[in-house]
């Protein structure tokens, strides 16, 4: 991904990390320590953020 430019968050890597180990491999990128509910929203958070708001 980083060959190819393509920058992935802590959720992605999160997930990744995750493959890797129950395919009994090893993580070739440091994990995120935290769960995975704290990166979604982290995540979420941060869409509303840039997203506009919505007129009723």
């Amino acid at each position: 991904m980083q060959e190819e430019g393509v920058s992935a968050d802590e959720l992605t890597l999160k997930r990744l990390a995750q493959m890797y180990k129950k395919a009994d491999e090893a993580v070739p990128f440091p994990e995120p320590p935290e769960s995975f509910s704290f990166y979604a929203q982290k995540l979420k958070q941060k869409s509303k953020e840039q997203s506009p708001a919505e007129e009723a």
